[in-house]
């Protein structure tokens, strides 16, 4: 009874620190503010407005607000590995980072293509020693959570002869490893948000494979184990050249039924796939929003963490799109809410 009392006094206070943060995270009103900046230097001033001086003031030069961005992500990290008293918790969050590098790297190794753009720097295993284990061929060199992924990344490249399946085949392995990590934990709902997390990707992935009329082993290859919809879910409904609007009735008594119909709609209205994407974000947004009515527990302070997480990769979005001179439209639309 003693250690509960102190558990439930330690996440009182974990609460209560990241209930102040939240109060820090950027609002849908300022997001828009954000988006609707003409130019980088408009942009970066606003940030100084909104609390990110330190941001704006140094952003000097190609690439550099990745670094920066990336590094403000490891200070939230290192909070979190404070406030979390289960270690394992913190390494769920810190290895997505490891998987999205094997992908990139494996990539560059196979296409002879070296570069370190896109890379992260908050992951479990040090960017340098992955970078060699991959570019020496030693498997074993990668920390052991991964080394599966990267057998069935190079099974599937070998097998498929194209970089797409690599990336399923992480993913695969990534969600597996997840799962298996919040098996220990007393969560229910962290394990109810990831493979919720695999659902909204598993239909991502199946009505653009409908869309691009796939081949059936490819729907096989690419969706995702252990969501809350079965795979045979999606494999019973497939049928190459169907109208994407014939698969919409399926999903009706589904969590997911508004957004498939609306991401349909909008999709072969526009021949896009942004509406869908933002309305994914959305949902699992929804989700997370309901630790809000959490008072003591780790939920609120994983909650924390992803919501930072996005909105730092929010604005990564907004500072490309303005390097790269987009139309104010497709900013807007493909914008979502940081509380993801």
């Amino acid at each position: 009874m003693n250690d509960l009392f102190k558990e439930d006094r330690w996440y009182a206070y974990g609460v209560s620190r990241v209930r102040a943060l939240e109060l820090r995270l950027l609002d849908r009103a300022k997001l828009s503010r954000l988006a609707q900046a003409q130019s980088l230097d408009e942009l970066l001033h606003c940030l100084g407005d909104f609390g990110y001086t330190h941001l704006a003031s140094e952003v000097s030069g190609e690439g550099e607000w990745d670094k920066l961005l990336q590094q403000e992500y490891g200070q939230t990290l290192s909070l979190l590995e404070q406030l979390l008293k289960e270690p394992g918790l913190i390494k769920l969050l810190r290895i997505r980072d490891d998987f999205h590098n094997l992908k990139l790297l494996l990539k560059a190794k196979l296409s002879g293509k070296k570069g370190d753009g896109g890379l992260k720097i908050n992951g479990l295993m040090g960017l340098k020693d992955m970078d060699e284990a991959i570019e020496q061929e030693r498997i074993e060199l990668l920390i052991p959570s991964v080394q599966p992924a990267a057998r069935a990344a190079l099974g599937a490249f070998s097998r498929f002869g194209q970089p797409q399946y690599l990336d399923m085949a992480i993913d695969q392995e990534m969600y597996r490893v997840i799962l298996t990590e919040l098996a220990g934990t007393k969560s229910p709902f962290l394990v109810r948000l990831v493979r919720t997390e695999i659902d909204l990707t598993n239909i991502k992935a199946f009505l653009r494979l409908c869309w691009r009329r796939a081949e059936i082993e490819e729907v096989r290859f690419a969706l995702i184990e252990n969501g809350l919809l079965d795979r045979g879910f999606f494999f019973s409904i497939y049928s190459p050249g169907e109208a994407l609007e014939t698969l919409v009735p399926h999903f009706q008594y589904t969590d997911y039924a508004d957004m498939v119909r609306d991401g349909v709609s909008y999709l072969t209205d526009t021949n896009s796939f942004a509406r869908l994407e933002k309305l994914a974000d959305y949902h699992l947004g929804e989700l997370l929003r309901r630790t809000k009515l959490v008072t003591l527990g780790v939920e609120p302070i994983i909650a924390y963490g992803l919501a930072r997480k996005n909105e730092l990769r929010i604005l990564s979005f907004l500072i490309v799109v303005r390097l790269n001179q987009l139309p104010q439209p497709v900013i807007e639309e493909s914008l979502p809410d940081v509380y993801l």
